[in-house]
């Protein structure tokens, strides 16, 4: 069973961000991020890449908060953006189209919760996270 936890890209930075930028960029994955009460614009970016992504939209993942609600209560995600992913349904996924080769790969699942959008991102290190004026 997946085991979610918070992630703190930015030490004591919590609320639910917009994402406003979500893309391939010639450095990596870039996302930018706004949190609107604060006015305050972040940037992850993930060099060279992440090794998987996918975006989906948040009336796609009814269940997810759902389950998130009955095991950590409502808390747990409502004003929160970032979550990393233990023991992840996704890494597993990937094992199953890539034949297996993915398993002898150590992936960290980071989850980042937007206002209308879910992203899901596999790497194997941390991201670069800085705040943007």
């Amino acid at each position: 069973m997946e085991e979610w936890s918070h992630w703190e890209p930015i030490e004591g930075m919590r609320g639910r961000f917009f994402i406003q930028d979500f893309r391939m960029h010639n450095s990596g994955l870039l996302i930018e991020l706004l949190l609107p009460e604060k006015n305050t614009k972040i940037q992850i970016l993930f060099i060279p890449g992440a090794e998987a992504y996918r975006c989906t939209n948040e009336s796609w993942c009814f269940d997810v908060f759902a389950d998130l609600g009955n095991r950590y209560g409502d808390d747990f995600y409502v004003n929160r953006s970032f979550f990393e992913i233990k023991n992840s349904d996704y890494a597993k996924s990937l094992s199953l189209t890539s034949c297996g080769t993915s398993n002898f790969t150590r992936f960290r699942h980071f989850c980042i919760v937007g206002d209308d959008e879910m992203i899901d991102i596999l790497a194997t290190y941390d991201p670069e996270v800085k705040i943007i004026s």
